[in-house]
């Protein structure tokens, strides 16, 4: 499978990861962008966006962005109020 984007040298293990992730049976396609201090630092994408492996990802694939900050935020107040 074939990841496409580019990186800047300080990031190459996630690169490397990245790659590694997408060439697994379990993936079907990702991206990935990351803005370090304005610039951007890693852009990937790669993969299918079928169950058919038949439409590849692209750069303007839509996909749906899951907040994670809600549910740490969340688990902390519990964690607070129980204590």
């Amino acid at each position: 499978m074939t990841r496409e984007g580019t990186a800047t040298d300080s990031v190459v293990g996630i690169r490397k990861l990245f790659e590694s992730k997408l060439n697994s049976s379990q993936e079907l396609g990702a991206s990935i962008a990351l803005d370090i201090d304005g610039q951007r630092a890693i852009g990937f994408w790669g993969g299918y966006r079928n169950p058919e492996r038949a439409t590849p990802w692209t750069r303007e694939t839509i996909v749906d962005a899951f907040p994670t900050t809600k549910l740490v935020t969340a688990l902390a107040v519990l964690v607070l109020a129980d204590r």
